[in-house]
């Protein structure tokens, strides 16, 4: 059990691609998805066909960076990723330096499946 003390989220940001499917005009049988959107909910989702995952994470810590305004204090990056492009370099040293991160900057990329989210926070929280 991950148990963390004096460790917080201090901000989060969401970025997703602009276009836009509709679960209901996917190539299956109607009767099938409309199954599926009354079990699940999910009547659309954004689909990413000229962003990578690093175009939006990029595009992400830019925003966070931006609204916090002085990044001196970084000390580590951590970026959790199912489907990287590259891995060499890392795409967690690529943002670094896309950011303009200290080369001091301790940074990594994790290349887990669904539990990658709770991996990386546990990652990052134990380097803090």
């Amino acid at each position: 059990m991950l148990t963390t003390h004096h460790v917080k989220i201090k901000a989060i940001h969401t970025v997703v691609p602009d276009q836009v499917e509709q679960t209901m005009d996917l190539p299956f049988d109607r009767d099938h998805l409309q199954r599926v959107c009354d079990a699940s909910g999910i009547r659309q989702r954004h689909v990413a066909t000229d962003q990578s995952a690093y175009d939006l994470a990029l595009q992400a810590a830019k925003d966070l960076l931006h609204n916090r305004g002085d990044s001196s204090d970084i000390q580590a990056l951590v970026y959790v990723t199912q489907t990287p492009q590259s891995t060499i370099p890392s795409e967690g040293h690529l943002l670094q330096h896309a950011l303009g991160l200290s080369q001091d900057v301790t940074a990594l990329t994790i290349t887990e499946g669904c539990a990658g989210y709770v991996y990386g926070l546990q990652v990052a929280s134990s380097l803090v």
